[in-house]
């Protein structure tokens, strides 16, 4: 019995879903933020290695197709963006340590770039199968 194509909205549904809640890291970050505490700076810095090598993965593995070659163009999206939105995660805990803003704006960044480098580009293509 062959299997059912997947309804290639589905990937944009999820793709959207994960780049709302980086958008809602940002909203948090807004609300919650603590005050400055430069005693802790370093350790908001300390986290731009990991959001870098977070958005540094997704992207990589939209590139080199080498990397996780098991995984079905639908899996290998779904890890893209969840790496992607991870990185707007750890802006969000640097802002919650530092209190500084501009932390978790810029680690937000990384993400949101590997996420919109990340779109769903064979929606259309897979429509049609």
């Amino acid at each position: 019995m062959k299997r059912p194509a997947p309804d290639p909205r589905v990937q944009t549904i999820i793709w959207l879903a994960l780049g709302a809640s980086q958008l809602m890291f940002l909203g948090l970050g807004v609300l919650l933020a603590p005050p400055a505490n430069p005693e802790q700076v370093h350790l908001a810095q300390v986290l731009a290695l990991p959001a870098m090598l977070t958005a540094g993965a997704s992207i990589a593995l939209g590139v080199i197709p080498s990397i996780l070659p098991a995984l079905r163009a639908p899996a290998r999206n779904i890890v893209r963006w969840a790496i992607a939105e991870s990185a707007g995660l750890f802006g969000l805990v640097a802002l919650m340590v530092s209190g500084d803003a501009l932390y978790q704006y810029a680690y937000a960044t990384f993400g949101l770039v590997a996420w919109a480098l990340a779109a769903p580009r064979d929606v259309a293509g897979s429509a049609a199968g």
